[in-house]
């Protein structure tokens, strides 16, 4: 545009300057090419300023359609949530096996009765190997008091028979 307009300016210089010199003819040629490029740069304002309109309403359509874009994204992971949540409820359930919660309580107590029994067992056991270990050094405790009775006794026996070899013999 402004180069049509500037071509123009020129066109209406050597216009100006044919006429000063006499040439009339040659000023119309000039100013005939000056109005063609007015024409061309009127026109190209004219498409300018359409195109400026078009490019408004493409720029406004482009950010209509990217906020439904982000719209469309938001309900979209919305939805896959939402999918994920009713698909992690639906397989609790099937685990469930669609048992009512008096059976679930029926199942806990079971579990907490088994688990009783097992602590029960598991106190039982230690109970008896403490009393086994306490019987065993029971024993170990009257093994070496036995074994000091004997110790004793074959003292005394040793000494008896050591006292009736010296006593001198009788005659029968």
């Amino acid at each position: 545009m402004t180069s049509a307009e500037s071509t123009a300016k020129e066109w209406y210089r050597r216009a100006q300057l044919a006429l000063q010199q006499g040439n009339e003819l040659l000023a119309r040629e000039a100013l005939t090419k000056r109005r063609a490029y007015q024409e061309t740069a009127q026109t190209l304002a004219s498409q300018i300023e359409q195109q400026s309109s078009v490019v408004s309403r493409l720029k406004k359509d482009m950010r209509t359609l990217e906020l439904k874009i982000g719209e469309a994204k938001t309900k979209k992971d919305m939805y896959i949530a939402r999918a994920r949540s009713a698909e992690a409820s639906y397989k609790l359930q099937e685990m469930l096996g669609g048992t009512s919660s008096i059976d679930n309580i029926k199942a806990f107590e079971q579990m907490e009765e088994k688990v009783l029994q097992l602590e029960a067992q598991t106190e039982a056991i230690s109970t008896t190997s403490t009393d086994d270990l306490r019987h065993q050094f029971a024993s170990l405790e009257e093994g070496n008091d036995v074994d000091a009775e004997l110790a004793a006794l074959r003292k005394q026996l040793s000494t008896e028979s050591e006292k009736k070899q010296q006593l001198p013999k009788t005659p029968d």
